[in-house]
């Protein structure tokens, strides 16, 4: 492939930014401002709920194979989210209310679709919690 020009890169990133905003999500994640909450069964380290637009892919058997590169299981959940996202991309943990299950992330968003230097999205795999059942 050859040189894309800025232009070009704008282009793509702002396609990719649409097409992955067809779901929303609830996510709240480490280090927020604590706010009272009747289901928060933690110390407060979490921040409150929040809905971010982003696509959401349940692994199944399916589409294991297809995530060579992630620790997944049939269950969990990948989150691609656009790369001009609200969601704070420095955090370590997160947590994910998709559907009435709880998924947890323990990882930093990663890069997923890189033109040249352009990041047009990143990925997050959430794991389910078994124990919010």
């Amino acid at each position: 492939m050859g040189y894309i020009s800025e232009l070009e890169k704008k282009k793509m990133v702002k396609e990719v930014s649409k097409a992955l905003k067809n779901t929303t999500v609830k996510i709240r994640y480490e280090g927020g401002e604590w706010s009272p909450s009747f289901d928060r069964k933690d110390n407060g380290t979490l921040s409150a709920w929040e809905s971010y637009p982003l696509t959401v892919e349940k692994v199944s058997k399916l589409t294991l194979k297809k995530y060579p590169f992630a620790k997944v299981s049939e269950g969990d959940l990948v989150l691609f989210l656009p790369s001009d996202t609200e969601l704070p991309l420095d955090k370590s943990n997160y947590e994910i209310d998709y559907m009435g299950n709880k998924y947890e992330v323990n990882d930093k968003p990663q890069p997923y679709d890189v033109i040249q230097d352009a990041i047009l999205s990143y990925i997050m795999v959430g794991e389910y919690n078994v124990s919010n059942r």
